[in-house]
């Protein structure tokens, strides 16, 4: 194989060039050393071929670097230890015995490289793809990196949002809770007289219960209160029962079922959010009429002033219409 094919097969680096030189002369001295006994001694004319080797590696008389130098000096110490030893047969088969040597170690390195060089090749292959796809798969992170950012962005606009509006309710709720709170105490309040109340007419004589029964319901407190207030006709029965009491000359159960009265009564127009009852504003001293004022004693003239009120009346405000009489005592004129 020739210089042209060993370069276009591969680029030997010089150093490694001058590795091989150097190791093929240390190689050539034994074999030079072994020829010594059977060698022609060289006359003065035959160191010319000394001189001539000496002189090619001179390079055109130009000065060469460390390695180069180093070899020159090793190839001029063993030319001049053996020249003697040398003919011009020997020499030159020596010379080109090394230079086959130096071209077969170069063949081999060649093959040795082209097949490391293949399998370089491969592996930069291989390594090519795994960069590829550690591309690919960076792209892909970085693409899930920017959606998962974009998502954190659009789940911290909510969260702000959310604690604002929490915020909103939580300043609601105490406002909430303050009027939930007046409300308790307010409906402490009144379920405390409601259930005064009621047990109060738990208590009156059965007479007056069993006049109740039919339009109230008396076993509970709430059905109490519901059916106490549901319309003017059942606060016209409570009030009718009233009056029953007061003629009955019982003052006491007349003052307990009044007061049941004017409660439902209040009851009833809080229910309706307006007062669609209106309880008369009788006084004693007033003057008496037909149409507003019944006497309790039926035996006394229509005229005078009244002198006791047992019973306010009361007025349906929708039509004006007079519903019940106040019930009072007069003194005659």
């Amino acid at each position: 194989m020739d210089n042209d094919v060993i370069c276009s097969e591969i680029k030997i680096d010089k150093s490694i060039l001058r590795q091989i030189i150097k190791e093929e002369l240390y190689n050539l001295i034994p074999d030079i050393a072994n020829k010594i006994p059977n060698s022609n001694v060289v006359d003065n004319n035959d160191k010319s071929i000394t001189r001539s080797i000496k002189y090619s590696l001179k390079m055109e008389n130009k000065e060469i670097d460390t390695d180069n130098d180093s070899i020159r000096c090793l190839i001029n110490n063993l030319v001049n230890k053996n020249s003697q030893f040398f003919d011009k047969g020997d020499e030159n088969m020596s010379i080109k015995e090394f230079i086959v040597k130096i071209v077969d170690k170069l063949v081999e390195l060649t093959n040795i490289y082209r097949v490391e060089i293949e399998n370089r090749k491969k592996e930069n292959k291989d390594l090519n793809d795994k960069i590829d796809i550690c591309d690919c798969n960076i792209e892909r992170l970085k693409k899930e990196l920017n959606d998962e950012k974009s998502n954190l962005s659009t789940l911290v606009d909510e969260k702000n949002k959310l604690e604002k509006k929490c915020d909103g309710l939580n300043y609601d709720k105490s406002k909430l809770t303050d009027q939930v709170e007046k409300l308790e105490i307010e409906l402490n309040n009144t379920c405390r007289e409601v259930k005064q109340i009621f047990k109060s007419i738990q208590k009156i004589d059965s007479k007056y219960i069993d006049e109740l029964k039919p339009y109230i319901r008396l076993n509970k407190l709430e059905p109490f209160i519901v059916s106490s207030a549901i319309n003017i006709d059942a606060l016209d029965k409570i009030w009718r029962v009233a009056k029953l009491a007061a003629k009955n000359n019982e003052p006491e159960t007349r003052e307990i079922i009044r007061k049941y009265f004017e409660y439902m009564v209040e009851l009833f127009n809080e229910a309706k959010n307006e007062k669609v009852v209106i309880i008369d504003d009788v006084n004693e001293g007033d003057f008496y009429n037909i149409h507003d004022f019944e006497c309790i004693d039926s035996n006394k003239s229509y005229g005078g002033i009244v002198s006791k009120v047992y019973l306010p009346g009361f007025i349906n405000n929708y039509n004006n219409k007079r519903i019940e009489k106040s019930l009072v005592d007069i003194k005659e004129n």
